[in-house]
């Protein structure tokens, strides 16, 4: 993946068309500062006019390109989070541990999926992961049945996933996605939770930071 971004202090077009051909995105127009990913392969494709058209940009210093390398190899697009409903003590404990069976409220067939259940799968699927991330799957038992067990539960969560994010399972570490939120009472818990929705689902789609740099001839030699 290519992250082309504008580095000038004014608005920069690119066209990917020439001579008839075009590529895909058609247009790259980008404010300053602004990033736009396009996948290496894709660039290759586009007619040569094009790629010497975004080498001439570069080479005037108003874009600059770099490989962006991914966290996971290949980049999980499976493990769905449930919706999101905690609002209360009740609804926060479903949404972050979930509920089985327990013998006595819940018949067997009846069971909620919470946040730890799908962060454990994809913990622990080496798809996406060079093994699985076993050290860092987070106990679904005992879970949370008050407010301080349910602090105890999310900061432990945090710390799994924490660890989980730049263990050496991945192609790259994840750097950008840890935690930030100190669970204290109900409200920082259920924004804790929250964070965890959010990060999650952004680690599972992260680049790392520190991809090589092209310069012109290369982006014109892409194939």
């Amino acid at each position: 993946m290519l992250q082309i971004r504008n580095v000038a202090d004014f608005p920069v077009l690119v066209s990917t068309s020439y001579m008839g051909g075009q590529g895909r995105p058609i247009y790259i127009k980008l404010q300053p500062g602004e990033n736009k990913l396009v996948g290496q392969q894709e660039v290759g494709k586009w007619p040569s006019g094009a790629k010497e058209n975004l080498a001439e940009s570069m080479q005037m210093g108003h874009l600059v390109v770099n490989e962006l390398t991914a966290v996971h190899y290949p980049k999980d697009d499976g493990h769905v989070l449930p919706e999101f409903v905690a609002c209360n003590l009740g609804s926060a404990i479903l949404t972050v541990a979930g509920a089985g069976w327990d013998g006595v409220t819940m018949p067997p067939q009846e069971t909620v999926t919470g946040f730890v259940d799908v962060y454990n799968a994809h913990a622990v699927n080496v798809g996406p992961h060079s093994a699985a991330d076993l050290a860092n799957v987070w106990p679904s038992t005992p879970r949370p049945t008050d407010l301080p067990s349910l602090i105890l539960y999310v900061v432990g969560l945090q710390a799994a996933y924490d660890a989980h994010i730049i263990a050496a399972v991945h192609a790259n570490a994840d750097v950008f996605n840890a935690t930030t939120v100190v669970p204290a009472d109900l409200p920082t818990c259920i924004q804790a939770i929250r964070e965890l929705y959010g990060l999650f689902d952004a680690h599972k789609q992260q680049f790392a930071a520190g991809g090589p740099w092209l310069t012109p001839n290369d982006v014109i030699n892409l194939v």
